[in-house]
């Protein structure tokens, strides 16, 4: 059975299949979201290529990365704080930086939950990325680094705005920054789910197996919401 499911990822379930499943399992969640908690976080994690690897989190930030981080597929994600439901999502190597996939995830998730705010660590700190998020009518709260220059003339860009509330108001900008950290939370259910190590070994299955893990943990994010909340009438219409 296992064999099986494994040519039929490599044949005929595509990644663009199986992404296109895996968002629409959350379309009935949308309403759910959008009027308690809008608010989407975005993060990366590493999954291993190879059943049996050494895990991630005992690499990262150590002297090993540079050397082991390409034995690693990275997952970038876009998810909601209410229910952890994963709106969007991008599969890369290892050794691929964050920034370039900022806008299509965002842009992407937009178009079915309602974007108000979104947190992000500075991995994602760009001038563009806030400009994104501005421009969907979110808030963005992106950590910058401790080298930025903050604007002090001139007009106020989202940029310059969110560069200044992190600056003169660091409790409030925190307190919103803080919603990051249920991404982890995200990752943790996600990988304890389903595992942390892919069994496929060409990156085109790799990152087909990784978005159907997504398309089951929807699923299941889904089910909970369903007995959780009255989401019985949004489900047929989100269907």
């Amino acid at each position: 059975m296992f064999n099986f499911k494994l040519e039929a990822i490599d044949g005929s379930v595509r990644a663009g299949v199986v992404k296109e499943a895996g968002y629409s399992i959350p379309t009935p969640m949308r309403v759910l979201n959008s009027n308690e908690l809008e608010h989407s976080k975005k993060v990366n994690t590493g999954i291993s290529n190879s059943y049996g690897n050494t895990r991630w989190i005992k690499i990262r930030h150590t002297k090993t990365e540079k050397k082991q981080k390409k034995e690693y597929t990275k997952l970038h994600i876009v998810s909601g704080v209410k229910t952890n439901v994963i709106c969007s999502a991008r599969v890369t190597r290892g050794i691929r930086h964050e920034i370039p996939y900022f806008k299509e995830l965002v842009t992407e998730a937009a178009q079915t939950f309602t974007i108000k705010e979104l947190s992000a660590d500075a991995g994602y700190l760009s001038r563009d990325n806030v400009k994104t998020v501005a421009g969907l009518g979110g808030l963005p709260f992106i950590m910058p680094k401790k080298t930025v220059s903050i604007p002090t003339k001139g007009l106020i860009s989202p940029w310059a705005a969110m560069l200044r509330l992190w600056k003169k108001h660091q409790m409030l900008f925190a307190q919103h920054y803080h919603r990051r950290s249920n991404v982890e939370s995200t990752f943790g259910a996600l990988k304890r789910k389903f595992g942390d190590f892919c069994r496929c070994k060409k990156p085109e299955t790799q990152e087909s197996e990784i978005l159907a893990k997504i398309v089951c943990f929807n699923a299941a994010v889904l089910a909970e919401a369903l007995l959780s909340y009255d989401l019985k009438g949004d489900f047929i219409d989100g269907l």
